[in-house]
């Protein structure tokens, strides 16, 4: 075998990876686009989860000036 068919097979066997890591990238995506929007839906649930607290605090805080003391 000649320094040229071992050449055709080197660079045959480059391609047939790349065409792999291509696949592996495209295939890959759709997870990584999921992932991202639960990071999302996450972050979300947890700045409502925040406001919800804040507004019990604050209608708490309003209820306590408003309620008469009792007596």
């Amino acid at each position: 075998m000649g320094a040229h068919e071992l050449i055709a097979i080197a660079i045959a066997a480059y391609a047939v990876l790349q065409v792999a890591a291509i696949v592996v990238w495209v295939l890959r995506r759709p997870a990584r686009r999921a992932a991202a929007a639960t990071r999302d839906r996450a972050e979300a649930r947890g700045w409502a989860a925040l406001r919800r607290a804040c507004l019990r605090r604050r209608a708490a805080e309003e209820h306590r000036a408003t309620a008469p003391t009792g007596r």
